[in-house]
């Protein structure tokens, strides 16, 4: 899979991931935009949470702010340092 091409599995709501129903996972693809980048903030907690999604950015409609990162391009991030999440997206 191309580097710019990210695939990330996330969860929904501040819960839980092992309380969520499996519809509630989701997977996305998020493509890197020159300007905007994947267009989100992440914090620093594990798993990974997204603080803000950029407005117009690859990640509207994808990710909402709360949802954790749970893997990237099938790789287990759940306990992952937010540094490896950033390793891994570049």
């Amino acid at each position: 899979m191309p580097r710019h091409v990210t695939q990330v599995e996330r969860c929904c709501d501040d819960m839980e991931c092992d309380q969520l129903p499996a519809e509630a996972l989701r997977q996305v693809k998020v493509q890197r935009h020159p300007v905007y980048g994947f267009g989100f903030v992440a914090g620093s907690e594990r798993p990974v949470v997204v603080r803000s999604v950029t407005s117009g950015g690859p990640s509207e409609d994808k990710l909402l702010a709360g949802d954790q990162i749970l893997a990237i391009n099938h790789e287990d991030v759940s306990d992952a340092p937010r540094e490896r999440v950033i390793e891994l997206v570049r």
